[in-house]
């Protein structure tokens, strides 16, 4: 088998179809189109158990250092959109059709669905995930094999929010159903 890196999900989509390609990884609001392109989906990758950091947050050390209380208050705001989505379907998949430029009810389904099951409530952190794009970096970056996880961590907003309550409040307001 031989990887290559194939461009965005039209591009690969396309190759497949003329055939230059045998296999493809798509991001989930690509897999409807696949499938009724006939296309067979091999593995869901979530499915594999794999814990890969995705969505996150990210800034300086010194910015946090000098705006503490703007960086919780979009912490805030970031976990709050998270419970929003669980709670607020139909909405949400507007705002998927809007950002995603489709109508497509069956990407929007399937977009939201995957949402669902790859977005924490509380979005601590992976540290393995972390380390699984430490090591997929390690033969391109060499400073990668001797980084740690939690070098590039701050659990301390999570960890104030978890104390404060803020998570037993979303779940009051947001709750699952």
């Amino acid at each position: 088998m031989t990887l290559v890196p194939g461009g965005p999900d039209a591009e690969r989509i396309a190759a497949l179809s003329s055939g230059k390609i045998d296999a493809s990884v798509f991001n989930s609001s690509t897999v409807p189109i696949a499938k009724r392109m006939g296309f067979t989906e091999l593995v869901y990758l979530p499915d594999l158990g794999v814990e890969v950091q995705g969505n996150g947050m990210a800034t300086t050390r010194g910015y946090i250092k000098n705006s503490r209380d703007i960086v919780k208050a979009a912490l805030k705001g970031y976990v709050e959109g998270i419970n929003y989505i669980f709670q607020n379907k139909p909405a949400t998949q507007k705002v998927f059709a809007r950002y995603m430029r489709t109508n497509d009810a069956e990407v929007l389904e399937q977009s939201y669905q995957v949402y669902l099951k790859t977005t924490a409530r509380k979005p601590y952190p992976t540290l393995k995930g972390l380390q699984f794009l430490l090591d997929a970096l390690a033969p391109t970056m060499p400073q990668a094999k001797t980084a740690k996880p939690e070098q590039f961590v701050d659990l301390s907003f999570l960890q104030e929010l978890e104390k404060e309550g803020f998570f037993n409040e979303m779940a009051k307001r947001y709750p699952s159903k």
